[in-house]
């Protein structure tokens, strides 16, 4: 798969080349026929008997029109293989386990920032676990220790939204899950469904790209559609003019039938258009308001217009709102009042149009009423829209990189085949096999440095994660169950807050045994446990966190250094004692990275010091 969408890639651009070439032909002959037109209209005024302005304008309006047309075609065919291109290009990287450049940063800074509303559940039928974390919790520890959000993280391995929205909805997606079994079970089976349809998924990301040159902001949107266009009560001052208008009518007419005795029909001219421009004073500048909202909905017309042009069955429970209120009509509708709106860019023409009839209060109050009725129902077709982004995501991430879905047990087990982190380079990448036996739930780690412990830890929190939001995981197998991930993997002091290393990991610490006491199924990966204290003081406080830890209901795995603790699994049923090491050739150290069984019979700081240069064996 990773060649073939790398060739995919490479043909797109070469192809893509001689689009270019043939646009730039296209482009020339566009100029040569202008010319060519100047040429033989300075040729027809020399000589005027020849008669060539006709046939010579006939010949050449067509041709240029023609290259015009053809010019267009071609600019938008470069456009669509380059996007083409770039996403086949995103789908190898990630497959090679290489970083792709996608806006991460913002999609968390989006996440973690103040809403307007409250986001809405992944499905409105199912509801979080009442004891689970708070919904609008964001773990940022957890984001750090797995790498969820960031410049090469779990986001960018999925994200393939195309708005703003969409990249805040899949952020929460991987953040905050909803723990929900049946809920993750109905999001993997809609993820394989999907996947039949990922060429009109792509066909919407291409569509998107070219409709607009800037990001699309569904958010900004949002903020644009809640905007009143005219202020309150308006509609009573349209009402009135109007009724000056059909009286000023009656009035000219029967002016002109019976002048004798009614005042001149310019009276009544004069008190409608006195009324109209005081009126007309009060719409303010609808038309830059309507116009600056027109230009965020016209990206979002297309993409709802081959939405709804897709009635099947599953699109309409994906998107009940989105085909009862059809969108690209209302969005549409409100362009098409704009449209009236425009005359307001030639004063003049407006002007007169205003004296003659009630126009531009009459359009601002219609332009208002479009908003509104968008306003009702719009916010939760773009809600519909965002999750349909984020599920794109999790389907071209089945399609391309990984199908395999995690087995979810209702009990608390964790067992799997072939697990391996999908962010390391795939030329590096070693896979990992492990269950937990005999009723054990807790795997004590020892190894040597750099043997490989912390990547094993987060390899098992990232698939975790992946399965928790209902996308596939990268293994041969995997049987686990909805566990929320707890973790203490990289912790740093904190210069703002004055806490030292070693406080804020007691810190972290005593959050992971809250959460593994709380009844809730709670997947915990604590790395190098006490690293920031001394060796004796790491011993005690590290047995009486496994011993917490140990009596829970909840499963994990616990790094550390200290052989001593591997005694522990003696004293203690569910301790079960793990490896990485690591074997010393040709005064090399090669680390296999492979998980085994016991506790670590090798140690290799010496061997790193005495590598680095330092002298420590006449210490």
């Amino acid at each position: 798969m990773t060649d073939a969408l790398y060739i995919r890639s490479q043909n797109l651009m070469a192809r893509h080349a001689r689009i270019r070439t043939r646009l730039n032909q296209a482009q020339n002959a566009r100029l040569w026929t202008a010319g060519l037109f100047f040429v033989t209209l300075f040729i027809a005024t020399l000589q005027p008997g020849l008669k060539l302005e006709v046939p010579a304008v006939t010949v050449f309006v067509i041709l240029f029109s023609y290259f015009v047309v053809r010019t267009q075609r071609l600019r938008r065919h470069a456009t669509h293989l380059t996007m083409l291109a770039a996403f086949y290009e995103r789908q190898s990287r990630r497959s090679r386990g290489l970083a792709v450049d996608r806006p991460a940063a913002a999609a968390l800074e989006s996440l973690s920032s103040p809403v307007s509303s409250p986001m809405p559940p992944l499905d409105q039928t199912t509801e979080r676990q009442t004891n689970a974390r708070p919904p609008d919790t964001v773990d940022l520890t957890l984001i750090q220790d797995l790498n969820l959000i960031g410049p090469h993280s779990v986001f960018t391995l999925l994200d393939e939204t195309v708005s703003d929205g969409g990249r805040r909805e899949l952020a929460r997606w991987i953040v905050r899950p909803n723990l929900n079994r049946e809920q993750i079970l109905a999001r993997q089976r809609q993820v394989q469904e999907l996947a039949r349809e990922r060429w009109f998924f792509i066909r919407l990301l291409i569509a998107a790209g070219t409709e607009t040159e800037l990001e699309l902001s569904t958010q900004q949107t949002l903020e644009y559609l809640k905007k009143p266009l005219l202020e309150p009560g308006f509609g009573k001052w349209v009402a009135g003019l109007v009724l000056v208008w059909l009286a000023s009518l009656i009035g000219i007419i029967a002016s002109i039938l019976a002048p004798e005795s009614l005042p001149s029909p310019s009276v009544f001219s004069a008190v409608f258009i006195a009324a109209s421009l005081y009126v007309l004073n009060r719409v303010g500048a609808v038309f830059k308001k309507g116009v600056g909202l027109d230009q965020h909905l016209a990206a979002l017309v297309a993409l709802f217009r081959m939405i709804e042009a897709r009635p099947n069955s599953r699109y309409r429970e994906l998107l009940p709102e989105t085909f009862a209120s059809r969108p690209s009509a209302q969005l549409k509708r409100f362009h098409f009042v704009l449209n009236f709106l425009s005359a307001e860019a030639h004063p003049l023409i407006y002007l007169v149009l205003n004296m003659l009839l009630p126009w531009g209060p009459v359009f601002a109050w219609l332009l208002e009423r479009e908003r509104l009725r968008i306003h009702d129902s719009f916010p939760t077709c773009l809600d519909e829209f965002h999750r349909l982004e984020a599920l794109i995501s999790l389907t071209f991430l089945y399609h391309y990189q990984t199908r395999t879905f995690a087995s979810l047990q209702p009990e608390s087990t964790l067992d799997f085949d072939g697990l391996y982190h999908p962010l390391i380079p795939r030329e590096r990448v070693i896979a990992n096999h492990f269950t937990f036996r005999d009723g054990k739930h807790l795997g004590l780690i020892t190894g040597s440095n750099m043997s490989g412990k912390s990547t094993f830890l987060r390899t098992i929190g990232v698939n975790q994660a992946l399965t928790n939001m209902g996308a596939p995981c990268f293994a041969q197998r995997m049987d686990t169950s909805v566990f929320e991930i707890a973790s203490c993997i990289q912790v740093s002091d904190s210069l703002r807050d004055g806490f030292s290393y070693f406080y804020s990991e007691v810190l972290r610490l005593k959050r992971v045994i809250e959460d593994v006491h709380q009844g809730r199924q709670v997947l915990y990966l604590i790395d190098e446990i006490f690293r920031g204290t001394n060796n004796r003081e790491r011993q005690i406080g590290s047995r009486a966190v496994i011993k917490n830890l140990v009596a829970s209901t909840s499963l994990g795995f616990v790094s550390t250094h200290d052989l001593e603790l591997t005694s522990l699994e003696e004293n203690l049923p569910g301790v079960q004692n793990l490896h990485f090491r690591e074997e010393i050739h040709d005064g090399e150290m090669v680390f296999s990275y492979l998980l085994q069984p016991g506790p670590c019979p090798t140690t290799n700081a010496l061997v790193i010091m005495e590598q680095a240069g330092l002298d420590v064996r006449n210490a």
